[in-house]
């Protein structure tokens, strides 16, 4: 088990979230202004 394999890609995954997110914000933001 390559311990510095899963943080990374845990570390990616939240990231992922994280950019998800942001843009679904923004993406709700300017379909309620539009």
């Amino acid at each position: 088990m390559d311990y510095m394999f899963v943080f990374e890609k845990r570390a990616l995954m939240k990231k992922i979230l994280q950019n998800y997110f942001v843009l679904s914000m923004t993406f709700a933001r300017f379909h309620k202004d539009g």
